[in-house]
């Protein structure tokens, strides 16, 4: 390209062309051969007069051509819509970057300069990868809207380019946040929302478009990998729309709740805009259906970023185990307790109704991929997420009152070999993270061989971590931290 050679300027979102209308404004439009849309643009100064060609990291001013006026940077900066409620989720401020107009003046300004700078070939490549999605999203949109959307390979079709386009933001395992930009840029996540927000149980074509809606959030799922603050933010505006169908059969709830569980983890703003509401809301569908995403909803909710959330804790714990909702939970219980064999750990999947070892429950299970076991494994976490930070009532209500975990019983998950790694691993981090230790009578032996197995098995594989470890090992065995209690005949241990 040469220095003062005519040229459009296109709009890279939106795919529009720049112009200057009668009003001397700049705006957008479609239309190629529009006249109004031809700029040229003027060198600040030439490295060589025989040299015409337009290089890179050089500095212009752009003219209008037909106009004669120049694009120039106005003082007014550009706000976004605001959002007048901004405790809620559409209130959150995603990005706090500061936008500048730009518009035309009748004078070349020296100071009105624009840098050239060349794009490198892979991220124009994956620019157009995007963009050329835009199409696809717009048609499926159309057919929607239109009552097209019925024939099975049309939906194939769709579903195969979305799945492309999740796998597309992924390189070597690892999630791409320069390609995930895009479709905030290029303002895919919009298009996406619109067509998983249209009213498809309304609709005779509902049983072909759960596969649809299923890639949908596969592909916002795949967006929100990564931890980008700015990418969830974005994204959560559009809560109400997803909260709305988690109660959506033919795995579309499997869907919306991974998905939210990336969206909501560790992202404070987020958490905070999550209400007892909405808590009830997974409650209830935990009640009707125990399904181990739904506990990491919960979960998520109670510790962000390694900070404790106590109002949540409290609140999850009365509403999911205090309010008589026995079927949202897998009950375990020693034997000794339920007339079985003594210091074996049993598990009732109906409400007591009947118990099964904890062996045989996991015998021959696919501890990755069979769903009670996930429940079991991610009941306990979600166990651990509200007791930590030593959260008085839910240790209470866990361990004391409704007894729903004894130390006995973690302890004995934990030394028992024929148990999963998983499940030894949670019940391991229920013991760390308990305040057991507060309880009266406290089996200090038991802990002794608690830091036994823990140093066998490789937690303590270093020497500054024993050495850290002496300490408190040292205090506990000559009791110089013991407290008494009033009554003076039995002790409390204090971590």
């Amino acid at each position: 390209m040469y220095w003062m050679q005519h040229c459009r300027i296109k709009h890279m979102t939106t795919r529009r062309y720049l112009k200057v209308d009668d009003k001397l404004q700049l705006t957008l439009t479609n239309d190629l051969l529009d006249p109004t849309t031809i700029f040229s643009l003027r060198p600040i100064r030439k490295e060589s007069e025989d040299n015409d060609m337009v290089e890179t990291d050089t500095h212009c001013c752009i003219e209008h051509v037909i106009t004669s006026t120049w694009i120039t940077a106005i003082d007014e900066e550009y706000h976004r819509k605001k959002i007048t409620d901004k405790s809620s989720m559409a209130g959150i401020q995603w990005c706090t970057a500061t936008l500048k107009k730009i518009g035309v003046c009748k004078e070349m300004r020296y100071d009105d300069v624009f840098m050239l700078q060349k794009v490198s070939p892979a991220d124009v490549r994956n620019f157009n990868y995007v963009a050329g999605v835009v199409p696809l999203i717009n048609k499926i949109i159309l057919d929607l809207t239109n009552g097209r959307l019925k024939l099975m390979w049309t939906i194939d079709c769709s579903v195969q380019g979305l799945t492309e386009l999740k796998n597309f933001m992924t390189v070597n395992g690892e999630p791409a946040m320069g390609r995930q930009k895009l479709l905030r840029n290029i303002r895919v996540v919009e298009r996406i929302v619109k067509v998983l927000d249209f009213p498809y149980q309304l609709t005779p074509e509902y049983e072909l478009t759960k596969k649809l809606m299923v890639n949908c959030y596969d592909v916002l799922q795949a967006y929100l990998k990564g931890d980008s603050r700015k990418n969830e933010l974005y994204i959560a505006k559009y809560m109400d729309v997803f909260l709305g169908q988690l109660s959506f059969e033919g795995g579309i709830s499997i869907a919306v709740s991974a998905m939210l569980n990336e969206l909501i983890r560790d992202n404070r703003k987020i958490v905070d805009r999550i209400t007892h509401d909405h808590i009830d809301l997974f409650i209830d569908l935990l009640s009707k259906r125990k399904d181990y995403r739904f506990l990491d909803l919960l979960s998520v909710l109670c510790v962000c970023d390694d900070v404790v959330i106590p109002d949540n804790q409290k609140y999850i714990t009365k509403m999911w185990l205090t309010t008589g909702r026995r079927e949202c939970i897998f009950h375990t219980e020693l034997g000794q307790n339920i007339r079985q064999c003594h210091n074996v750990v049993y598990m009732s999947r109906d409400r007591k109704d009947s118990w099964v070892t904890l062996q045989d429950f996991v015998s021959g299970k696919d501890v990755d991929n069979d769903e009670e076991f996930l429940f079991l494994e991610h009941q306990l976490r979600l166990f651990g997420n509200l007791s930590q930070g030593q959260n008085k009532y839910a240790n209470r209500v866990i361990t004391t009152e409704l007894e729903y975990v004894s130390w006995q019983e973690a302890f004995i998950c934990l030394t028992d070999k024929r148990l999963p790694n998983q499940l030894r691993a949670s019940y391991c981090a229920l013991i760390m993270g308990k305040s057991w230790c507060r309880h009266k009578r406290f089996p200090r032996a038991q802990v002794l061989k608690l830091v036994h197995y823990l140093v066998r098995y490789g937690y303590y594989a270093n020497d500054e971590a024993m050495k850290e470890l002496l300490g408190p090992l040292l205090s506990l065995l000559d009791s110089r931290n013991d407290k008494y209690c009033p009554d003076r005949t039995s002790m409390y241990y204090y971590y």
